[in-house]
This record gives C-alpha cells, structure tokens and sequence, in this order.
C-alpha cells in the first residue's frame, strides 16, 4: 500500500503543526508502508476580507471564516487530488475533513483528526474564546451538509476520540460504524522513551502542568493544589511548561517557559521534567484528547484532570484521578495525598506506562490506520 498523507504544511517537517498529531503521525506511518508527505493549502484570505469580517463579526455577533467558502473548499479538495495523483498512490489520508467535502476523485480518500464537522455546535470554531461568536442558522445548515458530505465521501474516517465521534451524531451526522475508527492519540515524541522511567521517590513530590493556554488548561488551579499540598505539611514543587504569565512569582514553582521540540536543547529540557515528574495536573476546562496526558504516559506519569471530552476514554478508571473542574481545587490536594498514603503512586506509574505502550503511542495508531485501510480498499 502506497499513502498519500496531505495536511496543510508538510506533515514530515512541521514538528509545531495541529499540536504535532501529523508530524509523528506521518512517521509512525512512513515506518510501515511508502507514505508520501504532501503539503496542499490555497490562498489566503484577501485583504478586504478581514476588515469585512471583523465589521460584520461586531454589528451581527457571527462567525465569518474564508476558509468554509464553498469556493475555498472546493479549491482543497481539487488540489489534494491533483498532488495525490501525480504520486501514483492507493490512497489519500488527509488531516480533517475540509479536502473531503467537494472530493471528486478516482483516488479514495480517509481523514484523520480529534475534531468531526459535524460535531461543531453552533459556537463554531472559536478563535478568540474572549470574544465568542456563533454561527447563524444558515452557516449551523451548512456545517450539517458539509459534515455529511465529507462522510460520504470518506473510504474511512479515523478520529481521537469517541466523545467527538458521538458528538457528530448527536447533531445529526450519519455515520455508518463499519467506516470510522476511533484511534485514540499518541504521544509527540519521535524516540519512546525508555520503559522504565528511573526517578526519585518524593519527597520533594514534583508536579508538572503543560499546556498553551494558562487559564484554559487550568494553570490557576494547578497553583492553587499546590498551595493546598503546602498547607498540608507536603514537600511538593510544581513545574510549569508552557505558556505561563510573565509576573508569575512562587517559591515553590520552577517555570521553564515554552519548550518546542524541534530545538535540540529545549527538547532535552521537556524530557528531563517528565523524567523527573511523579504526577501531571491538567485541570482543562474543555479539550478533546490532550495529547500531553498521552506524552506523561509515555514517562509513566499518571495524571490528576478533569472528566472533558475525550480524556475519560483514554485511560481506565485506576490510571488516572477524575475530577469535576469546578471543585478540582478543593478535591485535588485529598485525591493526591490519597495516592501518596495508600503508596499507589508506583502501581499508577506502571498502568500509565502501559496504557502508552498499547494505547497512547502513533505506531499502534498507524497500525490501526494501515490495517483499516487495506480493509476498506477491498471492499
């Protein structure tokens, strides 16, 4: 079998991409089957777009997005295929659904993503959540028929989770079962790490939060268990990596700012925190499936989040603490010190290791996708 993959800039090269899902998906591909990178985009939005969006954004409190123009799409899917057929593939793997839903091509074509048109709601896609902007009834039509066609055109659909998946149907997307997979997601690391993760038992207790994004990812919460854990006599530090706020001042925190990993040195950095780290705090407020719970894993690192979206999936219920958002500050610090009396930490450090070696890792993923491919080409 020959792939195509396509995603909006090179999935071979582009580490920083949709948080990296095409990068290591690509490679974890590459290493079973021919898989050939293709990076397919379309013009930009004119300059007159953007002020004509903003001026229509604030008089009607709507989304206005160029790149759901129907014009737009159409011009996606015509380029994907043509780039697809010059290097005489099996099939094409596209990252989400926009090449799918004008697709007119002898090539089949699958989508893999942690997102389903149709399981947008009508708040759309929410670029600046401070200023939130729906979708008026004509564009919630539009994303239900642009959901469905992309379906039907799919050979097969591949997504993260099964929360995204119900979401679709919920809204009314008719997704037959036999042409979806839910292939949960994998941690961003090209090398996996070593399986036995050597690491200091507490005390001190280290705890790590990563995320982009300080409030949506529950950065204040996170400080605030540890406060709770200093106020309970606990030796405990927290390592924050991400984007955190500059005035930030803790004697108890260590912040190492936004590691990438396509810097040698700073990639370096990020592996030693998790070598280092005994639990994860991710109190999100929404997510799909994080793929920094899938990274802690990989290093053994058993999590303390919250009970959104597609994380619940990702893990049974004694690999990972479960707790509601809005009282993760007042239960957090019990639900750790629980953990640390009953001496359950190690036995939680084993289970997320394996839930990484047979779950959260891109080479079973991309064994799921060849398999599901193959299949699907036959029928």
């Amino acid at each position: 079998m020959k792939i195509a993959f396509a995603a909006a800039l090179d999935p071979s090269h582009a580490v920083q991409y949709f948080s990296g899902l095409p990068y290591h998906l690509y490679w974890a591909l590459s290493r079973q089957v021919e898989t050939i990178p293709l990076a397919v985009t379309v013009e930009g939005s004119p300059g007159w777009w953007h002020f004509y969006s903003r001026l229509w954004g604030k008089l009607t409190g709507v989304q206005a997005r160029w790149g759901m123009r129907p014009a737009v799409l159409k011009e996606l899917a015509a380029r994907t295929a043509a780039k697809a057929l010059e290097c005489e593939v099996d099939v094409v793997l596209v990252v989400g659904q926009g090449s799918l839903v004008f697709w007119n091509s002898p090539l089949p074509a699958a989508t893999f993503s942690d997102i389903l048109y149709g399981a947008v709601s009508e708040g759309g896609f929410q670029d600046q959540s401070q200023k939130p902007r729906k979708l008026n009834r004509q564009q919630q039509q539009q994303m239900v028929d642009y959901a469905q066609r992309a379906v039907d055109n799919a050979l097969h659909i591949f997504v993260t989770s099964a929360f995204t998946l119900e979401g679709a149907r919920q809204y009314g997307t008719r997704i037959p079962p036999e042409k979806v997979t839910v292939t949960q997601i994998g941690a961003n690391f090209r090398e996996r790490p070593d399986p036995i993760i050597s690491r200091q038992p507490p005390p001190p207790l280290r705890l790590l939060w990563v995320g982009t994004a300080w409030e949506g990812k529950g950065g204040p919460e996170a400080l605030s268990v540890l406060d709770g854990l200093l106020e309970r006599g606990v030796a405990v530090e927290l390592n924050l990596v991400g984007r955190i706020p500059g005035n930030l001042d803790h004697p108890q925190v260590v912040s190492h700012g936004f590691l990438r990993k396509d810097a040698a040195e700073e990639r370096e950095r990020l592996l030693e925190v998790y070598r280092q780290s005994h639990l994860l705090l991710l109190p999100t407020r929404k997510d799909f499936t994080p793929s920094g719970l899938a990274e802690a894993a990989a290093f053994g690192v058993p999590a303390v989040t919250t009970p959104v979206g597609g994380i619940p999936g990702m893990f049974a219920d004694d690999e990972v603490v479960l707790l509601p958002f809005n009282c993760y500050r007042e239960e957090a610090p019990a639900a750790i010190m629980n953990i640390l009396e009953d001496g359950r930490l190690p036995e939680m450090a084993e289970k997320a290791r394996r839930r990484f070696e047979t779950t959260l890792n891109w080479d079973v993923i991309a064994q799921k996708v060849v398999t599901e491919l193959a299949v699907a080409l036959k029928k």
